[in-house]
């Protein structure tokens, strides 16, 4: 058996008894890249992380789902967790980095992305206002519009509300 990646499956809603399953695949798969580790939907956009911190997006169109963009941050590296968690709406991506060590070792933080014209660009990085170590800050995220509920694991250091144009949560 020759371990590729996972694969997503996507179900649209029953329309006449019928149900519509796709498979994605990362463009540059690798054995063992863990793609669909982290995942996120809304509307005709997908986006799907793998393990090595990179982050797919991909958009429905007529003729199926389609690759359109590959995404990587200044989070990005081995062991930060980028896109592991993710929130999605409209023209807004949050991703979280729960090992960015930016503010402390494991204190995590979250990046903001925004689509412009089209093309997904970071537009922010936020940290917690107590940021500190072993905090895994962006471990769960929760979007809506321009506000967003960002927490991390064990009640450490807390859930923090954050709304567009703020620099930390």
């Amino acid at each position: 058996m020759r371990w590729i990646s996972w694969i997503v499956l996507l179900a649209a809603a029953p329309a006449a008894g019928q149900c519509e399953i796709t498979s994605l695949q990362n463009s540059d798969a690798v054995p063992g890249d863990f793609f669909g580790s982290g995942v996120a939907l809304d509307g005709n956009t997908a986006v799907v992380s793998t393990g090595a911190s990179v982050v797919y997006v991909f958009q429905r169109t007529p003729s199926g789902w389609i690759e359109t963009q590959k995404l990587t941050s200044s989070s990005t590296g081995q062991g930060t967790g980028f896109g592991q968690r993710m929130a999605l709406d409209g023209d807004h991506l949050l991703m979280g980095a729960v090992g960015d060590a930016t503010q402390g070792q494991l204190a995590g933080a979250v990046v903001a992305f925004e689509r412009i014209a089209g093309t997904w660009v970071e537009v922010q990085k936020l940290f917690a206002s107590d940021a500190g170590p072993g905090h895994y800050f962006g471990r769960d995220l929760a979007l809506d519009g321009d506000r967003v509920v960002i927490g991390g694991p064990w009640g450490l250091p807390a859930a923090f509300a954050h709304r567009a144009g703020q620099g930390r949560a």
